[in-house]
């Protein structure tokens, strides 16, 4: 069989980076073709060059059997090359369905045919597992939803490949798996799927074969039935991490924030509270209602009725300021639209939350603390950029992700909320991610731990509350759970709004 795709000896410079060096891969109709590395290892870049984003500087990319030259990524389009890019590029402001048909809308003469496109719509929405309403405006929903209807969106084209940048992302357990059907029946169909993730065991369930790259430079294009997990992480990090889930011993001290009744949109009459000490783990299905409660916390979104209490003193927190004045910080899901200023350097993202802090006089900030903070993030967090003044979107998105964690841990908070801390960060610094929460737990932080692998929340967890509808249907021991236990609360059918 003649491959479809083919890069033969690609290379990518940006300023002071070499991002890929003599990279050639195959690609085959039918199969799943998992690219998997670090953080900086070239992933990204290589999928933006075939999908004709970025230029090569060196190299050829061969379709269908001819070398092609993107002028723009709408001719890779065209030609059968759609791609889900790791950063949504869905239209917040427009509809669900007007998202989904963008560009290929059904008309009636030359007016919109509304009908006909909500009516596709809903029909393609229930082949992903999306109750929802078409004619909603997508910022409504949160963002595994939005990543979900790209992912539809890139399917509904007459597509020869497919290229899925950290599509699962976002995803909890069942879009996973839906995801994954709607793969294997385009695999039938002798589409060509090259398949981007850090997730190994998504790797191992749905890929044919898988190319390693690190530092910019193909390792091995290896069978997945060759293959175990072990192999795969030597290979990506070049050395072996003998502990994965890092959990200290560490005690669990008083109660220091406590939630009564807290309601607002998506979720209702929330209470719990979290130790000094202790990692809270928040489980829960896509619109479950545990992002919005927690912003609802920090001030970014406004209560119904609740209380809040920090330190045993009832607290009203208006805006994330407060919360910051308070000991709270989060890490949020969305790290291009919440978490970064993308324009502005890496310094100056990781000291924006600590500036109070590093002020001279409480006139000028001090220049060396400054230097010095984010010397320290750069350091800890292993953050591939090679100057602290690198803007932060010149990063790739794993290296941005852990400037925005660095950032608040650099603030010192008595609470940290961390929403999917590990989503599209690679297995070697998912490892130092488990470890810094269990230090920092040891050294007595409160971490309330949104994440929609199971696994980790299993692993990590002092305690697991698990969100369902928008109301909290159980709050577990780590020790005594279960994936089976803690998947029976959060698909639990009690409807909270009538």
């Amino acid at each position: 069989m003649n491959s479809v795709l083919k890069v033969i000896d690609i290379s990518k410079e940006f300023p002071g980076v070499k991002a890929l060096d003599q990279v050639s891969i195959d690609f085959y109709p039918g199969e799943v073709h998992a690219i998997v590395g670090e953080n900086g290892a070239g992933k990204s870049t290589l999928m933006k060059i075939i999908a004709g984003v970025y230029k090569q500087n060196e190299g050829k990319i061969i379709f269908n059997g001819k070398e092609v030259y993107w002028k723009h990524p709408s001719e890779a389009i065209e030609e059968g090359i759609v791609t889900i890019f790791q950063e949504l590029s869905v239209m917040d402001n427009l509809s669900v369905s007007e998202n989904l048909f963008l560009g290929s809308e059904p008309k009636r003469g030359p007016f919109l045919n509304n009908g006909k496109l909500y009516k596709s719509a809903k029909e393609f929405l229930k082949e992903f597992g999306l109750n929802i309403n078409p004619n909603d405006k997508l910022k409504k929903f949160t963002i595994g939803v939005q990543q979900m209807i790209e992912i539809a969106r890139a399917t509904y084209k007459e597509s020869k490949v497919i290229i899925m940048d950290e599509p699962t992302s976002s995803l909890t357990q069942n879009e996973v798996a839906k995801l994954f059907e709607v793969i294997r029946n385009l695999k039938q169909k002798g589409v060509s799927i090259i398949f981007v993730s850090h997730r190994l065991e998504e790797i191992f369930e749905i890929a044919d074969k898988v190319s390693v790259l690190r530092d910019g430079k193909l390792v091995e294009t290896n069978e997945i039935s060759t293959l175990n997990r072990d192999k795969i992480v030597e290979m990506m990090v070049g050395r072996k991490i003998e502990n994965f889930y890092i959990k200290k011993e560490h005690e669990i001290g008083n109660p220091i924030m406590k939630v009564e009744n807290l309601s607002g949109q998506g979720f209702k009459n929330i209470s719990f509270e979290i130790h000094t000490g202790e990692v809270l783990g928040f489980y829960g299905l896509i619109g479950a209602g545990r992002t919005e409660i927690m912003e609802t916390i920090i001030g970014l979104r406004k209560k119904k009725s609740g209380k809040i209490y920090i330190d045993n003193k009832e607290v009203e927190i208006n805006n994330p300021l407060d919360a910051v004045k308070f000991g709270i910080g989060m890490v949020p899901e969305d790290r291009k639209r919440k978490g970064l200023i993308l324009i502005h350097s890496v310094k100056d993202n990781i000291s924006l939350p600590s500036l109070d802090k590093l002020k001279r006089l409480r006139l000028f900030v001090n220049e060396k603390a400054e230097k010095d903070l984010s010397k320290w993030a750069i350091d800890s967090f292993n953050i591939k950029t090679p100057s602290p003044t690198r803007r932060v979107k010149y990063l790739s998105g794993g290296n941005q992700q852990k400037v925005v964690v660095a950032k608040w841990i650099a603030l010192r908070p008595k609470i940290l909320i961390l929403d999917e801390p590990t989503r599209g960060i690679d297995v070697g610094a998912k490892a130092e991610i488990y470890e810094l929460i269990s230090e920092l737990a040891l050294q007595g932080m409160a971490i309330i731990m949104i994440s929609s692998e199971l696994p980790e929340v299993l692993q990590i967890s002092d305690r697991i509350a698990v969100m369902a509808y928008g109301h909290l249907t159980g709050v577990l021991n780590a020790k005594e759970a279960s994936q089976e236990k803690v998947m029976k609360l959060a698909t639990q059918k009690e409807k909270v709004f009538a």
